[in-house]
């Protein structure tokens, strides 16, 4: 995912940008590039990439979340 501004990102009220290999997974979740003069995350905003641990039916992912 790619988000292009010209000057400011904001992002608020518990928004979450993700990407994840999910359990069970392999591959690449891809990454999150933000090009942008200000980026802001605030009340609860969130970025995140990761890979899911095992659980009691799936092995756990396996790739770069990003």
């Amino acid at each position: 995912m790619t988000v292009y501004a010209k000057d400011t990102v904001l992002l608020a009220d518990n928004v979450v940008i993700f990407n994840s290999v999910e359990r069970g997974g392999v591959g690449k979740g891809g990454n999150i590039n933000i090009n942008a003069a200000t980026l802001s995350l605030i009340d609860g905003a969130q970025l995140q990439t990761l890979t899911r641990g095992a659980s009691d039916m799936l092995s756990a992912g396996q790739g770069d979340a990003g």
